[in-house]
């Protein structure tokens, strides 16, 4: 053990919370879980947010420690009720799916509330628990409006933009651009089979009428040219005559 690990184990052993934390995280990252769940409990007692949602994981992983479903929601909540982002999420994660707690919507839509309203928005997962979340809710009425709507508008805001296509350089590509467009505008990357289907024949309704009236467009500019060529070539003759 170097000279800053002892100095850092000098201080948590002498009840510092900062050090206790410190010397936890450095035990976590030499996968020395036990001594890391030990040093993590000492400061998440001490009401130390960041060990109590550590100490959390570590029941919830069963990391350093016997799987604990009903200890990871006791201590999410303690850090969660301080105010810690993670935390809020995973219990709000933890009350949609049952987990170590009865399964409570409006108990989740509370804490993904909190924790979206920090900023933060952790992973894919948490983006598919809301999405889970709000589909119950359309099916037996478990959250209010309000709280509804306010994740719908959360929901919404924290979509990763989708990235756009390469522009197609081949031939024709002043109509296959368009169409491609049209497309992505119809049949939404997330859409399931069933609207796939619904989508894809409206797309394709839409694209042939605008097909045909580029079609029509065309054939109106040749006729319009042979015109054109027409009146030049009988303006000439009529010259001739004189």
């Amino acid at each position: 053990m170097n000279t800053d690990i002892q100095k850092l184990a000098t201080e948590a052993a002498q009840g510092y919370v900062d050090a206790q934390f410190e010397l936890a995280c450095f035990h976590d990252s030499t996968r020395n879980h036990f001594e890391a769940v030990k040093w993590y409990r000492k400061a998440a007692e001490k009401e130390y947010a960041d060990a109590q949602f550590k100490l959390a994981r570590c029941y919830d992983t069963g990391k350093g420690v016997r799987k604990d479903d009903v200890e990871a929601v006791k201590w999410y909540r303690k850090a969660a009720e301080q105010g810690h982002a993670e935390a809020q999420c995973e219990l709000g994660r933890c009350y949609t799916k049952g987990k170590g707690v009865k399964s409570d919507y409006n108990e989740a839509e509370r804490w993904f509330s909190a924790a979206f309203d920090q900023g933060h928005f952790a992973t894919e997962s948490d983006f598919a628990e809301l999405n889970a979340l709000l589909e119950k809710s359309f099916r037996d009425g478990t959250l209010k409006y309000k709280g509804l709507e306010r994740l719908e508008k959360q929901c919404e805001e924290k979509k990763t933009p989708r990235c756009p296509r390469k522009k197609y350089t081949g031939p024709f590509a002043g109509l296959v651009n368009p169409l491609v467009e049209l497309w992505d505008m119809i049949v939404p990357k997330d859409a399931n089979f069933f609207e796939w289907v619904i989508l894809s024949v409206i797309y394709v309704v839409v694209a042939s009428v605008l097909l045909a009236v580029s079609l029509l467009f065309f054939v109106f500019q040749i006729f319009q040219v042979l015109f054109l060529v027409e009146g030049i070539r009988g303006l000439a003759h009529g010259r001739r005559c004189r």
